[in-house]
């Protein structure tokens, strides 16, 4: 399975496997129903769907839970943790993720019952290639990725984001002081807590 994602700022108040860089098939297909293969037609044009109203619930929510995890296992401390989650939960309330998924596969019974309407409807096949160009534009917002399911996999792909995120936040705490909001704010930076 792959995906081309992108993500989008909601104005008001989350990858699935994880991605991975792709060397995508030469035809991909979209799986869809009659209503949405007659859209795609017509229009000439495709959308990318929220992650959130997926019919998987872990869509854009599972690299949050690998990331608390790859922190829990580094022995992080609780404050670290506590920030992390809270910078998580921002991110995931923040920032929709967006996709339009595809298969390398052009005819696969999981795929026409959960997606083309119970086998009533179309795998549209588009050139792989062709996709793959909409995110190389360094412009770009989206980009065509490799979907991995496999859990080994998408602990070596987080742990390296988990390396990355975990050394910007040090970097971030040791240029300027925690903010402390709430009743005990000021007692807590008159006592250096």
């Amino acid at each position: 399975m792959c995906a081309l994602s992108g993500t989008s700022r909601r104005h008001s108040p989350d990858a699935t496997g994880l991605m991975e860089h792709a060397n995508p098939p030469a035809i991909l297909y979209h799986y869809c129903s009659t209503a949405a293969f007659h859209s795609i037609v017509s229009t000439r044009s495709i959308w990318l769907s929220s992650l959130s109203l997926a019919n998987d619930t872990m869509e854009g929510r599972l690299l949050s839970q690998w990331i608390m995890q790859h922190a829990q296992e580094d022995s992080a401390s609780p404050d670290g943790v506590s920030r992390l989650r809270h910078q998580l939960d921002f991110l995931e309330t923040s920032v929709e993720g967006l996709a339009f998924c595809v298969s390398g596969e052009g005819d696969l019974l999981s795929q026409w019952r959960g997606y083309a309407d119970d086998a009533r409807g179309f795998a549209i096949g588009f050139d792989g290639r062709y996709l793959a160009k909409w995110g190389d534009n360094e412009n770009a917002s989206m980009s065509l990725e490799q979907v991995t399911y496999d859990l080994e996999d998408q602990r070596k792909l987080t742990s390296t984001l988990y390396g990355e995120l975990s050394a910007r936040m040090i970097a971030a705490l040791a240029s300027k002081p925690p903010l402390v909001f709430g009743p005990y704010g000021a007692h807590a930076r008159r006592h250096g807590i």
